[in-house]
């Protein structure tokens, strides 16, 4: 641990911060074009804003959710996860753009929304994602973990079982997208986001992780630490592939 020479007291290193936003789109005729519109105006007023730059880590939904098609019915629940520079860049973002048009009308479009804040946990190695090969899929799905450990289970015995795991399923094709953990609502829960080839890719690999030697034993270890998992299947939205355009370089408006 580093700390400082004068005082010896530890130095805390500077957080990575993370804003996770779940939400539910309300119905209407052209709510998804003004949801992307207002998506697009939220993405290029805060990628570059002094001291308040957000940067989108994925974005994923229950069921697919591309611009220019038909949402699904019912619709589905939505999950943004953003990288934020400091932590008040909620609070600048907000007195910046809360007044602007844009920014009303994107909120709108929102039956609900949940925000809560996250720090890195810098557990294992992530890869980014990556970029959609056209305009209508991405080559990818997400699975969403949410972990509470049992009372006797410390956080840095689960994690050394947790870089196990990663490194055994990175075999078949699994990345660390993301992990985090949570500091608002469950300050004790444990995050992942991983990037699978495809659905049956990935429940084959937890079924061999779970009955296959020589996984087994090491992965009923890491699961009889936790007291409680959560796990959702994710399709990446077109909100993805909107940043990815806009960083590019694409001049406005690409949603019109």
């Amino acid at each position: 641990m580093n700390s400082d020479i004068n005082s010896g007291t530890p130095i805390i290193p500077r957080a990575t911060i993370y804003m996770r936003n779940r939400y539910e789109l309300i119905r209407g005729e052209g709510i998804a074009r003004q949801f992307f519109r207002g998506k697009e105006n939220l993405i290029r007023h805060t990628m570059s804003a002094p001291g308040a730059r957000w940067s989108l880590i994925a974005s994923g939904g229950e069921r697919s959710f591309i611009h220019g098609v038909k949402l699904p019915e019912p619709f589905p629940k939505m999950m943004n996860i953003w990288r934020i520079e400091n932590w008040d860049t909620l609070y600048k973002s907000m007195y910046t753009y809360g007044d602007a048009g844009w920014f009303d009308s994107l909120v709108k479009t929102l039956l609900s929304e949940d925000q809560d804040l996250l720090v890195d946990l810098g557990a294992y190695p992530t890869t980014p994602r990556g970029p959609w090969p056209d305009d209508r899929s991405a080559d990818r799905v997400y699975l969403y973990e949410e972990v509470l450990l049992n009372p006797d289970a410390t956080g840095h015995a689960f994690l050394r079982n947790f870089c196990w795991f990663a490194s055994q399923v990175e075999t078949y094709g699994w990345r660390l997208t993301w992990n985090a953990q949570q500091i608002t609502s469950a300050p004790s829960a444990l995050c992942a986001l991983w990037s699978v080839p495809t659905v049956d890719r990935m429940n084959d690999t937890l079924e061999r992780m779970a009955n296959e030697t020589p996984y087994a034993h090491r992965y009923a270890k890491m699961m009889g630490q936790i007291a409680t998992l959560s796990r959702q299947v994710l399709c990446p939205s077109w909100v993805e592939r909107l940043d990815d355009r806009i960083r590019a370089g694409q001049p406005a408006p690409i949603v019109p």
